[in-house]
């Protein structure tokens, strides 16, 4: 009789006839039986959207944590076909969100990866969205192929991935304004609890239940107690892999929310007031003292370098000292009589060039064990562009200022190789600071601006090639009795600097020492006319246009470009400082401290700093006054608008 009463039960449920479940229910039916896949009469319901059904087995006490076959409660079951209206009714009889199924997922996670955006929203905004984004995938065998989870998960990397408008959401409930805007008392505080929880993911497995409470009461289903059994086990085995994780720091950085919204391209989410503080504080605690030691080494290794360069001659100067070409003469020659001639004391080297060369060299050295140590560390992030650069500098002005022969230590003179080889040296070092400069607040997104045009022009070059390539061998064809088109190399070099307006007319066509270079063929004529209007009007102007026409969107990308490099860069600091942990056991304490004091933050915006204070009363002082003459100025037109009115009314 009972067994028949729950058949009839599943029955009504899938049909949805709730009426006759009430009535079954009143006639003795068990709400708490289960059918061969252990689900209860409230997972159907759930499951086939029967909300008035649900209703009816809550209001008689069903198992609302009760765990299926799957390990699915019924917040599971109505998440994974996304009935958000269950949803909110299960969420407001207090069903645990808390609870994971076989695969680890909680319920809103499950709602996020069947992609059910209302579901979702009925999870952040019920008073325990908290709970339901304290949840994790934790890889339990990090060197394996075999892991279950491929990376590290949470709800929000989640969101993230699938849901940025929702994450952006999440964000937004994570921070709390008290009192008005325009008080001195008013108060942000930011909550980084889901964007910075590299040690709160193992707390949440540890607080996490097991287990739901239905589930202990009913100890007879045997398949509930080896899942408990099961999920112990996993807890024991999470645990352990928490060294692990932490030692594996390329899975935290590729995994960290920040890193995920720049791998997933969702840079509208870097323009939320939560992850631009976030980045800011992490700059300031964890990579602002990296950069700027790494930045003033490398600052003085330039100024050491363009010092040294400064103080040499080019060595046609040399050459010309005894009459002598470069072509004709060695360099060793010159550097001997230099030797023998006492009247050239000011080629030879004097203490400040010693003392310029070993801080040159001291600053390389440093370098170079900088790039030892991070070859050892990360070598993945050794052929980063900036690295590249760096180590090619380093290399040239190694080949420049080092003395290879006896015969070069007493004097400045550098051969004509090492010359060349400091003039690129140079350039590439003064470049490589830009990609230093690119980090600064205040000049670098201009660095970056320069970039994103750079990009787009280099994509028109092809078309500028071919132009170039066009009218430079039609002036090496037209004009290639002179000297400046006799080449094709020298006619297509003469052609490109053509572009900055530097046409020289008159000087190919009219000023020819010789008579006989002067003839030319009319067309030539046409043919300046041509790359006048072409090149030189249009084409220059449309390069300039474009850049021009484009700069408030170029600025937004710019500034997303920039919290992008800056992201790639507090994490690289961050894989660096966890490696030093393993020496210093006093930087893992002091990572973990900093990474607990980031879960909270209050700001105070309208709070005046110290040094500002003077500042700020004087500014406020001026700006009092320039308010109170605008309001005597609009008075007086005002009161004479009145008396203008006043008399045509009499008039009339």
């Amino acid at each position: 009789m009972l067994a028949s009463k729950v058949l009839e039960k599943y029955y009504f449920i899938l049909k949805g006839h709730h009426k006759i479940v009430q009535l079954l229910i009143d006639q003795g039916a068990n709400v708490w039986s289960c059918d061969m896949n252990s689900s209860t009469p409230l997972h159907e319901a759930a499951a086939h959207n029967r909300y008035h059904c649900v209703e009816i087995l809550l209001d008689h006490q069903a198992p609302i944590n009760q765990f299926d076959g799957k390990q699915n409660t019924p917040l599971h079951r109505a998440s994974q076909y996304g009935h958000w209206k269950i949803v909110r009714l299960l969420l407001n009889y207090n069903a645990d969100v808390r609870l994971v199924n076989s695969d680890g997922y909680n319920s809103l996670e499950v709602a996020i990866l069947n992609n059910h955006q209302l579901t979702v929203h009925e999870f952040l905004n019920h008073k325990t969205w908290t709970k339901s984004l304290r949840n994790a995938q934790i890889p339990t065998l990090l060197n394996s192929s075999s892991s279950k989870y491929e990376s590290l998960s949470t709800p929000l990397r989640k969101l993230i991935r699938y849901m940025p408008n929702e994450a952006d959401q999440v964000f937004t409930r994570s921070m709390i304004e008290i009192g008005g805007s325009e008080d001195n008392s008013y108060k942000i505080i930011f909550n980084y609890e889901f964007l910075e929880d590299q040690f709160s993911i193992f707390k949440w497995k540890q607080d996490s239940p097991i287990h739901s409470i239905d589930v202990e009461q009913k100890k007879t289903k045997i398949f509930n107690l080896l899942s408990v059994f099961k999920s112990r086990q996993q807890q024991e085995i999470n645990m352990k892999q928490t060294s692990q994780l932490n030692s594996h720091v390329d899975t935290l950085r590729q995994n960290h929310p920040l890193y995920m919204i720049i791998t997933y391209h969702q840079y509208d989410l870097l323009k939320h007031p939560l992850i631009d503080r976030l980045i800011e504080r992490k700059w300031v605690q964890f990579s602002r003292t990296f950069f700027w030691i790494l930045f003033l080494f490398y600052g003085f290794f330039l100024a050491s370098f363009t010092s040294t360069i400064l103080r040499v001659h080019h060595p046609q100067y040399y050459y010309s000292l005894f009459n002598a070409s470069i072509s004709t003469v060695s360099c060793e020659t010159i550097s001997l009589n230099l030797l023998r001639h006492e009247s050239f004391i000011l080629t030879k080297k004097n203490f400040y060039d010693t003392m310029i060369k070993w801080l040159l060299f001291s600053t390389i050295l440093i370098h170079i064990i900088k790039n030892i140590l991070l070859i050892c560390i990360r070598f993945k992030m050794f052929f980063g562009l900036s690295n590249i650069l760096e180590l090619i500098a380093l290399i040239l002005s190694i080949i420049f200022s080092h003395d290879f022969y006896s015969w070069q230590m007493s004097i400045r003179f550098r051969c004509s190789f090492q010359w060349q080889c400091g003039a690129f040296g140079i350039l590439i070092g003064w470049i490589t600071l830009i990609i230093y400069v690119q980090f600064l607040s205040a000049s670098g997104i201009y660095v970056v601006m320069l970039e994103v045009i750079l990009r787009k022009f280099l994509r028109f070059i092809p078309i500028l090639i071919i132009f170039i390539l066009g009218f430079g061998l039609s002036f090496h064809m037209l004009l290639q009795n002179q000297n400046v088109y006799n080449h094709t190399f020298d006619a297509l070099i003469r052609t490109i600097l053509m572009l900055t307006g530097e046409f020289n007319y008159e000087e190919h066509l009219y000023r020819q020492e010789n008579e006989n270079n002067r003839y030319y063929y009319q067309i030539i004529f046409l043919l300046y006319l041509l790359f006048c209007i072409l090149m030189t009007i249009l084409i220059m102007n449309l390069l300039v246009a474009n850049a021009v026409g484009e700069i408030p969107p170029l600025i937004e990308r710019a500034n997303v470009k920039s919290s992008i490099m800056r992201i790639k860069l507090i994490m690289d600091y961050e894989i660096l400082l966890s490696t030093f942990e393993f020496f210093i056991p006093y930087l893992k304490k002091r990572v973990k401290l900093l990474i607990d004091k980031n879960q909270n933050e209050i700001i105070y915006p309208n709070k005046i700093h110290r040094y500002k204070h003077k500042y700020y009363h004087i500014k406020k002082f001026l700006s009092d006054r320039k308010k109170q003459s605008v309001l005597k100025a609009n008075e007086e037109k005002i009161e004479q608008i009145i008396q203008e009115n006043v008399s045509e009314l009499y008039k009339k």
